[in-house]
């Protein structure tokens, strides 16, 4: 249960930003495909460092992202296991997309 709530928050936060840079809520619920929606919008608000920032941590926690996404779909339709540690890392990751996302939000709407 630990790893698909982790993947529900980081999906919500994902959603909650794309909300406020595109105002709508896109009907995806892959993180990645969230997290490359937030990407293109960044490059198009001009905000590069933003974006640069989301690429290296989309690749530094790709296994990660990828374990998320599984997540997703294996608490509904197979009998997925994942031991405390791997729940752990997921958390972990989800931490940091957090922290990333805030500075995000910050820097995209400071006045």
């Amino acid at each position: 249960m630990a790893a698909f709530y982790a993947e529900q928050a980081l999906q919500l936060r994902l959603k909650s930003l794309l909300l406020r840079i595109l105002g709508y809520v896109p009907r995806i619920h892959s993180v990645r495909e969230l997290l490359g929606l937030l990407y293109r919008a960044l490059r198009e608000l001009g905000r590069e460092e933003s974006a640069s920032a989301l690429s290296r941590f989309s690749e530094d926690r790709r296994e990660a992202l990828r374990a998320l996404d599984e997540a997703y779909t294996a608490s509904r339709y197979l009998p997925k296991v994942y031991e405390a540690a791997d729940a752990e890392k997921l958390l972990a990751a989800v931490g940091e997309a957090f922290e990333l996302l805030d500075s995000i939000e910050r820097g995209v709407f400071s006045v």
